[in-house]
């Protein structure tokens, strides 16, 4: 697999592909570099990740003997 990645300091108006890209099925993904992020709070993420199946209840722990 052929991948390629280009920073430009100042983005052109157009984006050269490789010839080796030209006429396929690519992804094309643009990527700010200097932008900063304010701070997030964990419900800002709330449903950025599928809801997952409950799972099975995994049983009792053992009960082991402690040592001091």
């Amino acid at each position: 697999m052929t991948q390629v990645k280009s920073v430009y300091q100042s983005a052109p108006k157009t984006i050269p592909v490789p010839e080796e890209l030209q006429n396929q099925n690519i992804e094309v993904i643009f990527q700010p570099l200097n932008i900063v992020e304010k701070k997030r709070k964990l419900e800002d993420f709330f449903g950025s990740i599928p809801d997952f199946p409950e799972r099975a209840s995994q049983g009792e722990y053992e009960k082991r003997e402690s040592f001091k």
